[in-house]
């Protein structure tokens, strides 16, 4: 409830900006006044009435406005307190997170150099084979060269210039390893 209520006086009365304590006074007293001055008589006991009613009422506003003060400062207080835990838990969270991307940054450059060594391992690993089935070839064709059968080498010619092509790589290779035994 507005306190100004309570004097008889507008709603937001004390809120106003530029308040007057003169200006407070003569309102409260505005009935006694009109009193005054229509009795020839000057009276000061409906003043001090009005006076003290006004301190009553005054005094129990400000132990009201006192409880609400400690009220909001309790509340502002435990808000504060909340939110630096808050605060601090986020920053936790936040150094959690970064931590982690950092973890996984380095496991996937790791699993990228991984997979790098791998494939050349796979490189060298089928050039190896290739060479090993050349030799095969060699071994084979020399085995039946040796026996006097020239059949595959027949039907590779049949096939056209490649077949020529590879007949004839075939044995240089052939004549290069009869020519260092």
């Amino acid at each position: 409830m507005d306190p100004s209520r309570a004097f008889g006086l507008p709603e937001g009365y004390f809120a106003q900006t530029g308040f007057s304590a003169d200006a407070f006074i003569e309102q409260i007293s505005l009935v006694d006044l009109e009193f005054a001055k229509k009795n020839s008589m000057f009276e000061p006991k409906p003043f001090v009435r009005t006076f003290e009613r006004a301190l009553e009422k005054l005094l129990a506003s400000q132990g009201e406005l006192g409880g609400k003060i400690a009220q909001l400062e309790r509340s502002t207080k435990t808000y504060a307190e909340d939110h630096r835990k808050k605060m601090a838990r986020l920053k936790q969270t936040f150094a959690t997170v970064g931590s982690s991307f950092e973890r996984l940054e380095t496991q996937i450059s790791e699993v990228g150099s991984n997979t790098i060594r791998i494939g050349e391992q796979l490189d060298t690993v089928a050039k190896e084979k290739d060479r090993a089935e050349a030799i095969k070839e060699l071994v084979e064709f020399y085995a039946e060269l040796n026996e006097g059968n020239t059949s595959r080498l027949d039907e590779l010619l049949d096939g056209g210039s490649e077949g020529m092509i590879k007949v004839a790589h075939t044995l240089r290779r052939l004549n290069t390893i009869v020519v260092d035994n």
